[in-house]
């Protein structure tokens, strides 16, 4: 690898583990801080939020500080009420995606939930927020649908991660995520 690139390419964390501060969760991915706190990004099913409550039962997560939306399809937010049922926190998204995760009745797409995610936080496209010891930038990134997120997490001691879904996802009977 390229000394001068300091981010994790994809192929890297498939052949490797990803770094120690994150912690895959189904199609889910808990972003943990030294201190013991979580982020989530993203929340499809149940089992995610039965992984957390046995992190936090184990010792392993403090809390949970909030929750961060890639997209609106229903295997990335159907369980987002549930989760916040469990942990309250606040849920991210930018403008763009925000009507649809709040109405998703009033639109007509694949894979939609119809739970509406209530109380977003709307952040502006390129807003960038400390948590912890991580910078969080939030993107309005259309890849995989319009309706789409990307959140750049850079941590004080090294390392960057781009979580954006299934954006790049080179699978599934159409394959058009890396076209678009």
């Amino acid at each position: 690898p390229d000394p001068k690139v300091d981010w994790m390419p994809w192929a890297e964390v498939i052949e490797n583990q990803p770094p120690e501060w994150i912690i895959p969760i189904a199609n889910s991915r808990l972003i943990v801080s030294e201190d013991g706190s979580g982020f989530l990004v993203d929340c499809g099913g149940r089992r995610i939020i039965d992984e957390i409550i046995k992190l936090k039962e184990a010792g392993k997560l403090s809390r949970l500080d909030g929750l961060f939306i890639t997209h609106y399809h229903d295997d990335h937010t159907d369980n987002v009420a549930a989760c916040l049922d469990e942990f309250a926190c606040p849920v991210y998204a930018t403008g763009p995606l925000a009507d649809i995760l709040e109405r998703p009745g009033a639109y007509r797409l694949p894979c939609l939930t119809p739970s509406p995610i209530l109380k977003l936080k709307v952040v502006p496209e390129g807003y960038t927020m400390r948590w912890k010891e991580f910078t969080f930038t939030f993107h309005d990134f259309p890849g995989q649908t319009i309706y789409h997120d990307a959140l750049l997490v850079e941590r004080d001691k090294g390392g960057k991660i781009f979580f954006i879904g299934d954006s790049f996802t080179p699978s599934g009977i159409d394959d058009y995520c890396l076209l678009n």
